[in-house]
């Protein structure tokens, strides 16, 4: 704020007895430069001050939303703008008594807040994508104005959401209520704390719910109830299931553990699953690095590891994945090393195995000369077939960065007769272990200007080219000239999915993803793929109008899509989510209307 303006409300800073200065005295407002006439400008020492001091100049509701349902560009949506939530908040706690209606009336337009912006049918799914946000902000205002005369049902329709248990025999939209699902418990962290715990209490309490839906009642509950002893009960509650899967039971435990530190109850049941029969080596495996977790050094878990490594029956695989869970819970344990060691001499596994135990091995103790030298032994080796070769000198330059005979053998094979694939993931290994090899560079420039390589390994190369080499030209060019041929669909999304990632916001890769979302020729899976990147690579307002526009005109809006209109919904205002949602029905009105006009004429 320019001084001009500030000492019109506060008075002057030289003045002892002014406003400005008794708050620059406090520190509530800070000289943070100057202007071009070099007179002060200030600040807030933090947002919060400027936050509340605004929600105290705010004395009716409607600053914050005035709904004009069918001409929302007329109408005021700060409820949806991320920087007002924190002001509403203060707004909703001030204590005057005469703004309690308002605020009743603010909170009602909240819940009963309607976005005509709804493609699906269901009796219970029936909100819109602003609908939800407005409620989910009604969730959060209750906290501040506990005296709101419906608190108690937003609890409910927020837990009901949050846990569905009641939706069961409805049809629900699988995409919707993940995400649906993921904000109410959200929410629940926000919303009056005390109300919150009584009513998902209650619902443990209840006989309504299995044990899945049961651990992640409680799981919620610990999340805004740290510590509360009825949640310590209700998990200890759980273990006594004996309908409880032995992988849910492992959560269970470890999530015990977690809030109460050596809860004995915890140690106790994963050290039974560990000494169990019936468990498969996976899940002993994954219940040693549980039990780790909750009660470190636990000589139990590391007893169950090494026995594991040791057992004749397990095999390769099993003993490697055992020894790196081992490594990470106990670094250095010569057992683990020993074990890896002995895998790396055996005569009888075969060099794919070879080589992940001497990955796992140079990373739980790194520089260990073993795994190098077996590394560089696969590599000299003239028995090893090439992608073999690849996957050794891409797990050295890893363990032993800078390893020259990693780097000559990834360059010695990009010089060789071996196939595209092979060369390519050789460029691309090597463009990672020696940031800026130019042999890498050229190697992979070289596919992307011949005209013999098909198109699948010119989207590969391009693709390793942008990544080793942001901003390479050949790399974007090529992916841009990929898309303006005649290739398939997969390959259109995997040229547009590389490009946008390589070269944020390209409005190329942008409009040929969305060409394949209305796409009428594509498979199914291609158009998924294509929402999954513009999830990702849109960067504006203007990208998401398009996106947006093609979902609705289209009526694309199913389980595969929801995601991506949700995320455009919770970055766009809403008056240009309405507008690019109605887009079609305004052409076809506007056609309408202009064939009436001629048709008008003509007579």
């Amino acid at each position: 704020m320019r001084q001009d303006f500030i000492t019109q409300f506060l008075g002057d800073a030289d003045d002892e007895n002014s406003l400005l200065k008794l708050a620059l005295n406090r520190g509530w407002l800070n000289c943070v430069g100057i202007d071009t006439n070099r007179k002060p400008v200030y600040a807030f020492f933090h947002a919060s001050f400027q936050e509340y001091f605004a929600a105290k100049a705010i004395d009716d509701w409607h600053f914050f939303l005035n709904h004009v349902p069918k001409n929302p560009s007329h109408g005021t949506y700060r409820i949806f703008e991320p920087q007002w939530k924190q002001t509403i908040l203060l707004w909703l706690g001030r204590e005057e008594e005469n703004l309690k209606q308002q605020k009743q009336q603010f909170i009602d337009a909240l819940v009963n807040f309607k976005d005509r912006c709804t493609a699906w049918n269901s009796e219970d799914v029936d909100k819109g994508f602003y609908e939800y946000r407005a409620y989910f902000l009604a969730a959060a205002g209750i906290a501040e104005f506990r005296d709101y005369y419906k608190a108690d049902e937003i609890v409910a329709q927020i837990i009901k959401w949050g846990f569905g248990y009641l939706d069961k025999k409805q049809n629900w939209i699988s995409s919707l209520k993940a995400i649906i699902t993921k904000e109410a418990r959200s929410a629940l962290k926000q919303i009056n704390r005390t109300a919150a715990i009584t009513a998902l209490k209650q619902l443990l309490e209840s006989n309504h719910l299995d044990e899945e839906t049961s651990l992640r009642v409680v799981l919620n509950l610990g999340q805004i109830s740290i510590g509360n002893e009825f949640f310590i009960i209700a998990l200890l509650r759980l273990l006594q299931f004996d309908s409880l899967d032995k992988n849910a039971r492992r959560q269970t435990a470890e999530s015990l553990g977690t809030i109460d530190p050596g809860n004995q109850t915890a140690i106790a049941t994963l050290v039974q699953l560990l000494q169990s029969t019936t468990v498969d080596d996976d899940t002993r495996r994954q219940t040693a690095e549980s039990l780790e977790k909750i009660d470190p050094g636990n000589q139990t878990a590391i007893t169950t590891l090494v026995q594991l490594l040791q057992s004749t029956t397990v095999d390769d695989e099993t003993r490697r994945q055992t020894a790196e869970s081992l490594g990470k819970i106990d670094s250095g344990n010569q057992t683990v090393i020993a074990a890896l060691v002995q895998l790396l001499q055996s005569t009888t596994v075969d060099d794919d195995t070879r080589w992940q135990a001497a990955d796992s091995l140079g990373k739980i103790d790194p520089g260990n000369q073993t795994a190098i030298a077996t590394l560089v032994q696969l590599l000299q080796s003239t028995t090893v077939d090439d992608y073999t070769r690849w996957q050794a000198a891409d797990s050295l330059g890893k363990i032993d960065p800078g390893n020259q005979t990693a780097i000559a053998t990834l360059v010695q094979l990009l010089q060789s007769a071996v196939d595209g694939y092979t060369r390519w993931q050789a460029a691309d290994s090597l463009g990672k272990i020696d940031p800026g090899n130019q042999i890498a560079i050229a190697a992979l420039v070289q596919p992307l200007q011949s005209t013999t390589v098909d198109d699948d390994t010119r989207w590969q190369a391009a693709d390793s080219l942008g990544k080793i080499d942001p901003g390479n030209q050949t790399a974007i060019v090529a992916l841009v000239q990929l898309l303006q041929s005649a290739v398939d669909g997969y390959t259109r999304w995997q040229a547009a999915d590389s490009l946008g990632k390589i070269d944020p916001g390209n409005e190329i890769a942008i409009a040929a993803l969305v060409q394949l979302l209305q796409s009428a020729t594509v498979d199914h899976y291609t158009r998924w793929l294509a929402a999954s990147s513009l999830g990702e690579i849109i960067q504006n307002n203007k990208h998401r109008f398009e996106v947006v526009k093609a979902l609705s005109d289209y009526w694309l809006l199913n389980d595969d899509y929801y995601n991506l209109a949700w995320k455009c919904a919770q970055n766009m205002p809403y008056p240009d989510f309405y507008r690019a949602w109605h887009q079609h029905n305004i052409v076809t009105h506007t056609m309408r209307s202009l064939k009436k006009i001629l048709f008008t004429k003509i007579i």
